[in-house]
């Protein structure tokens, strides 16, 4: 009488196509996860840029001038004229931290520069994106 013997296990072939097949969804997977992390990195950016706007808005509205930077915001100025209006901190995390400067998404500074009296928009407001500071101008993000 003979008997078959049989060989349990699989060929080098399928397992090189559940290998491939396994490759294929990680990638596609991180893919789609990545995207998903920037889209959440942009929208924290710009909830972060109209917070920080807010903020500087009741600085001005309390003392009649813009803070000369971010910092202005978070601790009392020294100007006794300034400090008396000041009715900071106008950001809730300087509570706590009176050297907090805001970040974005990417934990990148963001960005302040008060203009000139006989510009149109008083300050720039924004954050460099994903790129920081070697980002181009067209991929700032600003609160808008």
């Amino acid at each position: 009488m003979i008997t078959k013997t049989l060989k349990h296990g699989f060929s080098m072939i399928e397992i090189l196509f559940a290998i491939t097949l396994m490759s294929i969804l990680v990638v596609g997977a991180a893919r789609f996860f990545g995207g998903q992390l920037e889209d959440s990195r942009r929208k924290t950016t710009k909830s972060t840029l109209q917070v920080v706007d807010g903020a500087i808005e009741s600085y001005h509205l309390d003392t009649n001038r813009y803070p000369e930077s971010l910092a202005d915001i978070s601790r009392k100025p020294y100007d006794e004229n300034i400090a008396k209006k000041w009715n900071g901190p106008y950001l809730k995390q300087a509570v706590k931290n009176p050297d907090y400067i805001p970040v974005d998404g990417w934990l990148n500074e963001i960005q302040y520069h008060l203009n000139d009296a006989s510009s149109s928009r008083r300050y720039e407001l924004y954050s460099f994106g994903k790129n920081g500071e070697a980002a181009q101008e067209d991929e700032w993000i600003h609160a808008e």
